[in-house]
């Protein structure tokens, strides 16, 4: 699972001028929830990419209402090529969200743990995504939505949910995001890869009301786990 995001200019800025030539065009979320606006990267009608503000929550385009009633802000890779709302966007609408990290939680109930999880050093992270076009059909109004790609935990990270965002290297970030490229190549892709090493960092009880975005929602209240890539 992957149910917040961090997202700020410093580091993807960077990251940013490497995929599109553009710096990152977004305002910082440091507690980035579903439904809200988060920059995606992905491959235009050109051929370029570019980068999109969209819905962190996928509304596919055959869909009569733009609702939340089904939880579409992640895609099980399991069943992308299958499953009735994401394998048209999978086939030809796939995006990279670059982010700084993300959140998780450990336990049940009230005793829930969050944890934020970050590349070692000052770099930034990029998750693999599918992304749809629904239009208003009274208005005629588009609305793009996405979901990030989850995979079961690699082992190294299992200790803290039994799933994980597709995490991808910056030369799959590029594979994924193009049109060109056949569904059956990425399947070395929907695995449980750390393509960087990672740091565990336990954080308050402050992030989980997502109407906090202050810097004190990955500040770290415990010991930092390093976790090694593949």
């Amino acid at each position: 699972m992957c149910g917040r995001l961090n997202v700020v200019s410093d580091p993807l800025v960077e990251i940013y001028v490497e995929l599109t030539g553009e710096p990152y065009p977004g305002e910082d979320n440091r507690n980035a929830a579903p439904t809200e606006q988060v920059w995606i990267v992905g491959h235009s009608r050109d051929d370029t990419r570019r980068a999109t503000s969209a819905r962190w929550w996928l509304t596919p385009y055959w869909s009569k209402t733009l609702g939340t009633r089904y939880a579409m802000f992640n895609a099980r890779s399991e069943t992308l090529a299958t499953n009735s709302a994401f394998k048209e966007p999978f086939r030809r609408r796939r995006c990279v969200v670059p982010v700084c990290g993300f959140y998780e939680w450990t336990g049940t109930g009230r005793g829930r743990m969050p944890y934020y999880v970050r590349p070692a050093g000052h770099k930034p992270m990029l998750l693999g995504g599918v992304w749809d076009r629904w239009r208003d059909p009274e208005s005629g109004v588009a609305s793009v939505g996405f979901a990030v790609v989850t995979a079961p935990a690699h082992p190294n990270l299992a200790f803290v949910h039994d799933r994980q965002p597709l995490m991808l290297s910056f030369d799959d970030a590029c594979a994924w995001m193009d049109r060109r490229t056949p569904t059956q190549d990425l399947a070395a892709m929907l695995g449980s890869a750390l393509p960087d090493a990672l740091d565990v960092v336990p954080v308050s009880t402050h992030v989980n009301n997502a109407r906090n975005k202050e810097p004190l929602c990955t500040e770290p209240i415990g010991d930092v786990v390093a976790v090694e890539a593949d």
